[in-house]
């Protein structure tokens, strides 16, 4: 817990990389900071499908340092279309639907008061890449799920995939072999 002001106190439980079933972890983890919060905001549902497309592609981060956009693109476009990468995310994507609305369950129990605001998924694959699109088919699935799941309007949506679809932002690269978004 860290004070920014006299009045507000905040606490980070965001883990870089987590999907929906370890935000379910990191909740049942930390029901007592999460309790009675005012203000809460959950980034959730792109790793489930980056993660199961870099688990059946097996890339580890030696073969990164040696890509640059265009051969990461290439790489990736060439296992898109196997079953296996189709079925994982399936897989990952099913689990997302399942996940996200005890997500909100278990926050809206454990703060019954606090506002809630989910961020849609966006794509961070530039526009010009082959994979973009076969991406942006899988975030549009997640993020509708995020939408329709709010018919009680237990939460806010921050519409972050319409804010960042531009074609002038480059929201993903690869430096120093590691993949940036």
């Amino acid at each position: 817990l860290c004070a920014l002001n006299s009045d507000l106190d905040y606490i980070n439980l965001s883990n870089d990389g987590a999907t929906s079933s370890q935000l379910l972890d990191i909740i049942d983890n930390n029901k007592e900071s999460l309790k009675d919060t005012d203000l809460i905001t959950i980034s959730i549902g792109g790793n489930n499908i980056l993660n199961a497309v870099l688990k059946s592609l097996n890339i580890g981060e030696s073969s990164l340092q040696e890509y640059d956009e265009n051969k990461f693109d290439s790489v990736i476009s060439e296992y898109l279309n196997s079953e296996e990468t189709k079925t994982e995310i399936l897989n990952e994507i099913n689990r997302f639907s399942k996940d996200f609305p005890n997500i909100i369950k278990k926050i809206r129990k454990l703060s019954p008061n606090a506002d809630i605001y989910v961020n849609t998924v966006y794509n961070p694959i530039n526009k010009k890449c082959e994979i973009y699109e076969f991406f942006n088919s899988q975030i549009n699935i997640i993020n509708d799920i995020i939408v329709k799941n709010n018919s009680n309007n237990d939460y806010k949506i921050l519409d972050s995939y319409q804010i960042l679809d531009n074609d002038d932002v480059l929201n993903f690269k690869i430096e120093d072999g590691v993949a940036r978004i």
